[in-house]
């Protein structure tokens, strides 16, 4: 699909020369409804003689709305007044569409229309491959129409050998727009540097920094250091080719300045240089865009989307909708909730996780006066505490404890997960993790006790064994755990630890004679095991204070 959709961009392009506008809007039409499969693709250009000389046909509000540059799905067309003047536009019946923006070096060219005869809803990847198709076809159109212009003022001779070189450099940075990973904008700026032989740095307009830069250290050095010492508001302002310095500038954005494009020295003015140019600055304005509104999205809209979950009041296909824009549906998922410090400590780790890779397995966090929501993917237990550590060791060196809950699928079941992660945080130590699902029965009770009644219990039960076994070199604490593991029976318990069983006899009289409990009492054994079940699940791999070793 990769190469049906790059070949979208070479539209213009016939064997020996280029085709006309008219031609290359059909030839766009064709690949992309071959290359996304859609029932019907229609470019509209927006002249100002076509819309007079068709007004009723195919102009609406989604098309008016082009100027936003915002891609608009309509899962069933028969829910909009403007339906009849849309399926004009497609030339059949159909049901739903994606309308997105043609734009080349910030001029609006027309609509790019996908038809589909069936209603249906779009799913994100879908309408990002839209969004992109778009953007190609918009570099066909510019191409065409240059090309024409050229031709009249220079010969088509010039224009070809131009041209040419053109259509290559701007298929390899299509190539750039449609590879996942790495980083898009270093890319491209990489790209140009080697296409014009010069080099490139692109400023961050809106965080006055330097986001990428190839080519002489020196030309970095100084642009970046003129660039953070001038006013925002006067770089915002420079015109394409205005100069600075050695620097040639070409703003990058179109109804704002995302940032700067800067070249070495000045350009030579020809076809090729201006339209690459123009194409790289169209390319890093949407990857800038997009950076800003990933930032926008993991500040405000994943914490969002994780407390509409939690809290209970979404139906099932609501949960699902809202999922979908964290890559939260279809997969086994866990609520956690981390205690930490403060408010100001549970929003900086919040940030933290939101921006973390999804590598590290966390989905959406959320803060709270208290500590932060996490949405976590699941995974075997060890795994999973080894990769939560691992997450809690990169975003706070600060204190903290982390209940987690058992694993759920259906996104309805966020809210009793997080009770679940209150009820295992309650048995958590400090810098220590609890999973709900290794708790067994007596998470029922944990459920009513105050945060810290849990801990003072258990650590008022199992201090004087914890003492022992440190002050002597004792085994205590492993001795009753294994008497607790095999129901009462001593020879299975001195299996386990290599020992006689009347060793075992002789520790758990220790036991008993330390901690003020008679062990043949059934009432206070299951006190004693209470406590032990809470402190072994509150364990983590950093010793802490119920520590045995």
């Amino acid at each position: 699909m990769i190469d049906d959709l790059i070949s979208v961009a070479a539209s213009s392009r016939t064997g020996d020369g280029f085709r006309s506008l008219q031609e290359t809007t059909r030839v766009v039409s064709e690949r992309v409804a071959s290359a996304l499969g859609y029932d019907r693709v229609v470019v509209r250009m927006l002249a100002v003689a076509d819309r007079d000389a068709n007004p009723d046909a195919g102009w609406s509000a989604i098309i008016e709305a082009g100027e936003s540059g915002i891609v608009t799905a309509v899962s069933e067309l028969r829910d909009r007044e403007d339906h009849a003047a849309l399926s004009a536009s497609a030339g059949i019946e159909a049901r739903a569409a994606l309308f997105a923006p043609m734009i080349a070096h910030g001029r609006l060219l027309g609509m790019l229309g996908g038809f589909d005869k069936q209603p249906h809803e779009h799913s994100p990847a879908a309408v990002e491959q839209f969004s992109t198709a778009a953007r190609l076809a918009a570099i066909a159109l510019d191409v065409a129409s240059t090309a024409r212009r050229t031709a009249e003022s220079e010969g088509s001779g010039r224009v070809r050998q131009e041209f040419d070189r053109l259509n290559e450099v701007q298929s390899a940075l299509a190539a750039l727009s449609l590879e996942s990973g790495g980083d898009a904008v270093h890319a491209i700026t990489e790209l140009l540097a080697s296409s014009l032989e010069t080099s490139i740095l692109v400023w961050d307009a809106l965080g006055s920094k330097t986001r990428a830069y190839t080519g002489d250290i020196h030309f970095r050095s100084r642009i970046s250091d003129l660039l953070g010492a001038r006013d925002p508001a006067q770089l915002r302002a420079l015109s394409p080719g205005a100069t600075l310095d050695s620097a040639t500038v070409y703003p990058i954005g179109r109804e704002r300045t995302l940032g700067l494009l800067l070249l070495d020295g000045p350009t030579d003015g020809s076809a090729f240089t201006e339209g690459v140019i123009r194409y790289s600055v169209g390319l890093l304005a949407y990857d800038l865009e997009s950076e800003r509104a990933d930032h926008a999205a993991r500040n405000v809209s994943r914490p969002s989307i994780l407390h509409a979950l939690v809290t209970g009041r979404l139906s099932s296909r609501q949960a699902n909708d809202v999922g979908t824009f964290v890559d939260a549906t279809g997969q086994p998922l866990r609520i956690g909730f981390l205690s930490v410090d403060d408010a100001v400590t549970a929003t900086a780790i919040s940030h933290r996780l939101n921006f973390s890779a999804r590598a590290r397995g966390c989905l959406a966090a959320a803060a709270e006066k208290d500590g932060v929501l996490l949405m976590v993917e699941d995974a075997d237990l060890p795994k999973l505490r080894t990769v939560l550590e691992g997450l809690l060791s990169f975003v706070t060196q600060g204190s903290w404890s982390l209940g987690v809950s058992e694993p759920f699928v259906e996104l309805d079941g966020a809210k009793a997960a997080l009770e679940q992660a209150h009820i295992a945080l309650a048995s958590a130590e400090p810098h220590q993790i609890s999973f709900y699902d290794e708790i067994g029965p007596t998470a029922a009770l944990l459920k009513y006790l105050p945060l810290g009644a849990v801990a003072s219990f258990v650590d008022e039960l199992l201090r004087p064994l914890i003492d022992y076994d440190q002050q002597r070199g004792g085994a205590l604490v492993d001795t009753l755990g294994a008497y607790l593991r095999h129901k009462g029976s001593l020879r299975k318990a001195a299996d386990e630890l290599y020992v006689h069983s009347n060793t075992i006899q002789l520790r758990l009289a220790r036991v008993s004679q330390l901690t003020g409990i008679d062990l043949h009492d059934l009432r206070q054994l299951g006190v004693l095991s209470l406590a032990f079940a809470w402190r072994t699940n509150g364990e983590a791999r950093s010793p802490g204070p119920l520590d045995s070793q």
